[in-house]
């Protein structure tokens, strides 16, 4: 996604390289099959940097009641955006394992985005078995897959809700995307990484 903002630099586009960013497919991996329980779809954001917290917030707003619970694991300058907002949950930092068993005990990770270039937290999600919610900016199209995740063309609340209202009710469409999206995890593993690094160098 950034090629022809290098490009318009005056750099030749053939001496562009592109590696995507790789993730520890073996630190961060599905575990033993939890069982799913019933009770509000229980979804995930992770980070900071270009998040839309304030948009999140919205979403959470405008839900109805008793679908969604929203974990949230950011720093505090952005926890204010969920004051007082029903269905979330504020979480403080996060051990590794912790936050590896709160991506395999997430029905979704939800990443409203501002803009993206790589991002880690949706290829660890990914890794763990857990698919991702984001829209559609910057680098976002070349590590989510709509095969097995999901991503809509632009941030408007209402859409986000109907979709989220949506996989609540349809819990299995979910669970039966896991497989898929560890696959597709697998593609960004760094072994595979470390050898188009090899081939650049």
């Amino acid at each position: 996604s950034i090629v022809p903002l290098i490009a318009e630099r005056g750099f030749p586009e053939d001496r562009i390289r592109t590696i995507l960013l790789g993730v520890d497919t073996d630190y961060f991996n599905p575990g033993p099959p939890a069982a799913r329980k019933e009770g509000p779809l229980q979804a995930l954001l992770v980070g900071q940097t270009e998040r839309d917290h304030a948009f999140m917030a919205d979403v959470m707003r405008r839900m109805p009641a008793n679908h969604v619970r929203l974990s949230v694991l950011t720093p505090d300058e952005q926890k204010v955006h969920y004051r007082d907002v029903p269905g979330v949950t504020l979480l403080d930092r996060l051990s590794d394992d912790e936050l590896v068993g709160a991506y395999r005990s997430a029905d979704l990770l939800t990443m409203p985005m501002i803009d993206c270039t790589a991002n880690d937290a949706i290829l660890e999600s990914m890794a763990c078995g857990t698919p991702v919610l984001a829209n559609r900016v910057g680098g976002i199209p070349e590590y989510v897959s709509a095969s097995s995740s999901y991503m809509l063309d632009e941030k408007k609340a209402d859409d986000w809700v109907d979709l989220l209202v949506h996989l609540s009710r349809n819990r299995q469409e979910l669970w039966g995307r896991r497989a898929a999206v560890r696959k597709w995890a697998e593609t960004f593993a760094w072994p595979g990484k470390a050898a188009e690094y090899r081939a650049v160098y």
